[in-house]
C-alpha cells in the first residue's frame, strides 16, 4: 500500500499517520485497533558537493539523473579513461548510506557517449547510449537494471539499420512501460 499526502509535506516536521480499524482488506478482515506511526521529514537542505566518480584520469560529461519513490538517485555519465576512450558510468545515491561505488556499464572495448537514464519509480532502470563503431558510424545500445534482483542485463544493440543514430530520447512510466525513439541517418527518419 502506498500512502500519498494531499499536499506537500513540510521539511523538518513530525507527522503521524493513522490507519483506522474500520479499514478492511481485500478479504474483508479489519484491524483489531487503529494502527499509527510517526515520522519526521528531512531538512530539505542541499548536501555538500562531492565526486561520484573515482577515476579522475579523464573528463566526465553528460550526466543524467533520475530518482525512485524513496528518494534514491541514480546517475549515468560518460567519462574518458586514461586512453581517451569514453565509457558509460553509473552510480547510485542511497538516502541512508550516501553514494555507492561507480561502475562501467559496458566493457573496456567500447566507446560510448550521450547516456540517457529512466526509472520506473521502483528503482528499475533503463539506460541507452550512442556507441562508436569501428567503421566510424554510431549505433544505439542499451541495458536494464532489475532492482529486485540487483542485476544488470548485458548491453544490447537496439537498432540494426545502416546509418548513424542521433538524438535518442527515452521515457518510462511508474508501471515500467517504456519507449525509446531516435533519428537514423538512413533516409528513413525517426524510429
Amino acid at each position: 500500500v502506498q500512502l500519498i499526502p494531499d499536499a506537500p509535506l513540510k521539511a523538518l516536521t513530525e507527522y503521524t499517520v493513522t490507519v483506522s480499524a474500520d479499514v478492511s482488506g481485500q478479504s474483508g478482515d479489519t484491524l483489531a485497533d487503529d494502527f499509527s506511526w510517526t515520522f519526521q521529514t528531512r531538512d530539505g537542505e542541499w548536501l555538500t558537493a562531492e565526486f561520484i566518480e573515482l577515476d579522475d584520469s579523464g573528463s566526465a560529461a553528460s550526466p543524467m539523473v533520475d530518482f525512485d519513490r524513496e528518494g534514491n538517485a541514480m546517475v549515468v555519465w560518460q567519462q574518458a579513461d586514461e586512453t581517451g576512450e569514453l565509457r558509460i558510468m553509473f552510480n547510485r545515491f542511497d538516502v541512508d548510506n550516501g553514494w555507492g561505488t561507480p561502475i562501467a556499464l559496458a566493457d573496456d572495448s567500447s566507446t560510448g557517449s550521450a547516456p540517457l537514464l529512466v526509472s520506473d519509480g521502483d528503482g528499475n532502470l533503463a539506460v541507452v547510449w550512442l556507441q562508436d563503431e569501428p567503421d566510424g558510424s554510431q549505433s544505439l545500445l542499451g541495458l536494464a537494471y532489475d532492482s529486485e534482483a540487483d542485476d544488470w542485463s548485458e548491453p544490447i544493440l537496439l537498432e540494426d539499420d545502416a546509418g548513424d543514430v542521433d538524438t535518442p530520447a527515452l521515457a518510462a512510466n511508474d508501471a515500467g512501460a517504456g519507449a525509446i525513439v531516435w533519428a537514423q541517418d538512413n533516409g528513413n527518419g525517426i524510429y
